[in-house]
């Protein structure tokens, strides 16, 4: 049987150790397929309880999910924890690039040294497996060489991108764009993000908006800005409208066209889009303001910050929405791997209760003939223990009904000794009917001394245990005490029945006594 015990504990820590590989298992599994599902199952892992392999595991999966723990991290845990990699993930490893690249973008952010970040980006391209790998490290390269101010270069890792197809025709329009837009190249940089709209018409490309707003300063140039403001309203999609509006207010605003700027900036504030229109009425105000109109500027700014706040708290209520639903599904989750754990300890318990059955039958079988002479002398045993239970429950039975004889023999003599007594109290009430004549202290006295030497100092743990009880409610205690009848209580006290309820009640009340016991029978044990 102990050891059907160390098994079965076995079992259950097994258990609980597949738990955190079984996360592990299904965050690789939806890895690129359900962002919310990996993050769910990394949170569900007991990091604390996994062992090294695990440990390393998990922290990789963690890494590649979350940016900000990547960025969390210490450079020396960071570099530790690299070092550990690179001897498990060899080049040629599948995960081999991606905890390099980890590490690169680790010293990009963290780190503002170039020559190390070029250098660790020109030893992570040796493990580059495949066109993912690929596009992954041409983007990153570009993206390091725009930030540097380094153009040439960023347009030199673009085209190679390009030659070897890692990214879409659209994102290529889209990059060369920006690097335009960085040279102050506007009709090249409009050009590259027009054709860019042309082949993904899902891509907001607002960065037109500055294009066209900085034509003016720079070149000039109104018209090619109305050219370009005209092409990008052919492009873009309905819900993108209202910001439209309000580039072209800006855009007649910065002509000196206050009308036509006021007449776009009105239309921009009867969108549905709280927050393009508080910053319509918040353009509007400025104007009131420069043609010195304080009350429709404050109106203006009034009505703006009122639009403001209808936003924040919408998008705050879809929020806290959003996040009951989460914790509804959180919730939901816990509840399935509860049920879970209930399974697999049911299956557990089958299991070793088939173990046990079986056993069991196999030592029946050969050892059958030593348990039915085991049996047969253990019902021998059983019958002696039985005989002599019986004899002493024969025994105890006999003391009882003679203690409970004595008891009753007792109550008897008290309830005579009162009886005589209230048969002198009716004598005296006949005599005189206006008059009541109760029991003397003297009469009392000897009712308690009585009740004592009956129930083992019944009053003194009375008084013990009740300390608020006055005189007189140790006295009616004790004729309940001698089970007084209420016919006798009211004979003795000269009051009705009701009032001998209600007093019985207050003693109740008073002593604490539940609402499921009378003080008869709490008296009775007492």
């Amino acid at each position: 049987m102990r050891k059907l015990l160390y098994l079965f504990l076995t079992c259950l820590l097994l258990a609980g150790c597949r738990d955190n590989r079984y996360y592990l298992d299904k965050v690789e599994a939806l890895w690129g397929v359900d962002y919310d599902s990996v993050q769910h199952y990394l949170l569900m892992v007991d990091s604390a309880s996994l062992t090294q392999e695990d440990a390393l595991d998990y922290h990789y999966f963690r890494m590649k999910a979350s940016y900000a723990y990547l960025m969390a991290m210490e450079k020396s845990r960071l570099d530790s924890m690299i070092g550990t990699m690179k001897e498990r993930y060899p080049k040629g490893h599948e995960r081999a690039f991606d905890a390099r690249f980890l590490q690169m973008v680790y010293y990009y952010n963290r780190l503002d040294d170039k020559k190390v970040t070029d250098g660790l980006a020109d030893e992570v391209r040796g493990y580059i497996r495949n066109k993912r790998d690929s596009s992954r490290w041409y983007r990153y390269k570009y993206l390091l060489k725009f930030y540097q101010d380094d153009a040439d270069s960023a347009l030199h890792y673009l085209n190679e991108a390009a030659k070897y197809r890692l990214f879409s025709e659209a994102r290529i329009y889209a990059l060369r764009g920006d690097l335009c837009q960085a040279k102050q190249q506007g009709d090249s940089a409009a050009w590259y993000y027009l054709k860019t709209m042309e082949l993904d018409s899902s891509i907001p490309m607002f960065q037109l908006t500055k294009l066209v707003l900085d034509f003016l300063p720079q070149q000039k140039d109104s018209k090619k800005a109305l050219e370009l403001l005209a092409r990008l309203r052919e492009r873009i999609k309905r819900a993108d409208i209202p910001y439209y509006n309000m580039i072209k207010g800006d855009y007649w605003l910065a002509m000196h066209e206050p009308d036509s700027a006021m007449k776009h900036y009105r239309i921009a504030t009867e969108t549905g889009n709280g927050f393009i229109a508080s910053q319509a009425y918040e353009r509007m105000g400025m104007m009131a303001k420069a043609r010195e109109s304080d009350k429709e500027a404050f109106d203006m700014y009034y009505k703006a910050q009122q639009v403001w706040n209808n936003s924040y708290f919408s998008l705050a209520n879809e929020k806290e929405t959003r996040d009951f639903e989460a914790m509804k599904m959180l919730n939901q989750l816990n509840e399935l791997k509860v049920e879970r754990q209930k399974h697999v300890i049911l299956i557990l318990g089958l299991v070793l209760l088939l173990m046990v059955l079986l056993g069991s039958s196999v030592f029946y079988l050969f050892h059958r003939k030593r348990i039915n002479e085991r049996n047969r002398l253990m019902q021998e045993n059983v019958m002696l223990k039985q005989q002599e239970e019986l004899s002493s429950l024969r025994e105890k039975e006999a003391l009882m009904k003679e203690k409970e004889a004595l008891l009753r023999e007792k109550d008897a003599r008290m309830r005579e000794e009162l009886f005589k007594r209230m048969q002198v109290f009716e004598k005296l009430t006949d005599m005189e009917k206006e008059k009541h004549i109760q029991l003397s202290d003297t009469d009392w006295k000897e009712i308690r001394l009585m009740v004592d030497s009956g129930y083992d100092d019944f009053t003194k743990k009375l008084r013990s245990r009740f300390p608020m009880l006055s005189e007189k409610d140790i006295n009616f205690c004790c004729l309940v005490k001698i089970n007084m009848s209420i016919q006798s209580l009211t004979d003795i006290y000269c009051i009705s029945k009701n009032s001998v309820s209600r007093k019985k009640l207050r003693l109740k009340e008073k002593m604490g006594i539940g609402e499921g016991e009378t003080l008869d029978g709490f008296l009775a044990v007492f």
